[in-house]
């Protein structure tokens, strides 16, 4: 096995680690109080990064530095829901809704405040029996999350076959295959409305696909967006067609996730 190899940038911010997962190929980046910790599997794509953002190479001799943050995961509360690192035991409380994720070496359990972002507005919105899409499902949090506060059905989608294998994996480990669809389909796949649309995928993407997102809005129905730090929504909102109503920007910790209804015909 290739060694892994890691790259500390001390102080780093969010728009680093977002530069490093969404532009320089980490394999894994966290943050904490000190900088941003991101991993490579091999030493030229972090060197790579290195030469873009700075920071100090640290070397590994497997991969086994990709899940030393799974020591400390902690069970996350977002409203009626709580997504569990599937290693830690179980929640004893009443009145919660409570699911179990394992993202593996490459996808958030559901901590980041991108991912609790969503969450609040499926927490705060579903009604019970709506569609979803997500696209770009990464470990599943949002297509199980979804389901778990009273969605009908979920068609999970994400170009990366680690993704729709990790989502699949947690769908069966959830007891929702009947109610959640993953594929690696292209958006441009799937033509029908949805009530509700999700994507936390990253202003990259999104500039790209917002508009074909909001065209998978049935009427009546309303999409979030995410994956946006606070100075990003706006741009992501103004390239929407007019269409599409601003409802609400949910934040958190210099993160942004605006809530839009309305749909486009095709």
């Amino acid at each position: 096995m290739d060694p892994v190899v890691g790259l500390r940038v001390v102080g780093g911010t969010d728009v680093v680690a977002e530069q490093l997962w969404e532009q320089l190929g980490a394999l894994s980046v966290s943050r904490d109080t000190g900088g941003v910790s991101a991993w490579f599997g091999s030493r030229a794509g972090a060197e790579a990064a290195a030469e873009v953002v700075g920071g100090v190479l640290i070397e590994a001799a497997d991969d086994a530095y990709l899940d030393t943050w799974r020591e400390f995961a902690r069970p996350t509360r977002v409203g009626r829901l709580v997504v569990r690192p599937a290693w830690v035991a179980p929640l004893d409380e009443d009145a919660t809704v409570e699911i179990a994720i394992d993202p593996g070496h490459v996808f958030g359990y559901g901590g980041h405040p991108s991912t609790r972002l969503v969450l609040s507005a499926l927490d705060a919105r579903l009604r019970g029996g709506e569609t979803v899409l997500d696209v770009g499902c990464g470990s599943g949090v949002l297509a199980i999350g979804a389901v778990a506060l009273g969605a009908s059905s979920v068609v999970a989608l994400d170009i990366d076959p680690a993704a729709v294998a990790t989502t699949r994996t947690n769908v069966l480990a959830n007891g929702m295959r009947a109610h959640i669809e993953v594929s690696a389909r292209p958006l441009a796949a799937v033509q029908r409305p949805f009530d509700v649309v999700v994507a936390n995928i990253g202003v990259v993407v999104l500039r790209e696909l917002g508009n074909p997102l909001a065209r998978r809005i049935a009427p009546g129905g309303w999409m979030v967006l995410s994956g946006l730090l606070d100075h990003q929504w706006e741009e992501v909102v103004d390239g929407l067609s007019d269409e599409c109503e601003l409802l609400e920007v949910l934040e958190e910790d210099g993160w942004a996730a605006p809530v839009l209804a309305g749909a486009i015909e095709d």
